[in-house]
């Protein structure tokens, strides 16, 4: 997966997908959303369950507000302004 930001394992029939940023407590950046992607498409091939779970101490804080930040400051870089309904 992206960087390792996304784990992905299976045990037939069950695809194990971590979010794998503690230190950000799994905060989702870009990158952690295509590895969110391609471990996706991975369990499609043979998984029967999904089990999403975060790497340390918490699940999920959601969206990564600091990368979004940073991403409207002026003179930064363009970002790919994508949207979660694909990785669904």
């Amino acid at each position: 997966m992206t960087d390792d930001l996304v784990t992905f394992e299976m045990r037939s029939p069950v695809a194990l997908i971590g979010l794998n940023r503690a230190a950000k407590r799994n905060a989702i950046s870009d990158p952690m959303r295509d590895g969110l992607h391609d471990a996706l498409v991975a369990a499609q091939t043979g998984a029967r369950v999904v089990v999403l779970h975060g790497h340390g101490p918490h699940f999920c804080t959601g969206a990564d507000l600091a990368g979004l930040a940073a991403a409207m400051q002026p003179g930064a870089a363009p970002q790919r302004r994508g949207t979660w309904h694909p990785v669904a």
